[in-house]
């Protein structure tokens, strides 16, 4: 993912993310290289920013929903 702002969806399950930056500086969801957890029924808009980064994205049990952002 390279400055790139992805599609609101929510986490049922939870997420577990590791962040692997291929530019200096770069970040996911404000956070830099290494894990970020998401808790069960949290949700964002996955964001890269800074530059270019290798996202892993792990769902427990596949789960994952899209909908419209909350205002």
């Amino acid at each position: 993912m390279e400055s790139i702002e992805g599609p609101y969806h929510a986490h049922p399950n939870g997420e577990i993310d590791l962040i692997m930056p291929l530019t200096d500086g770069a970040q996911f969801d404000n956070y830099p290289a290494g894990w970020c957890v998401y808790e069960p029924g949290s949700a964002h808009r996955p964001t890269v920013t800074g530059g270019r980064a290798l996202v892993l994205y792990l769902l427990p049990e596949g789960a994952i929903t899209f909908t419209p952002a909350a205002n």
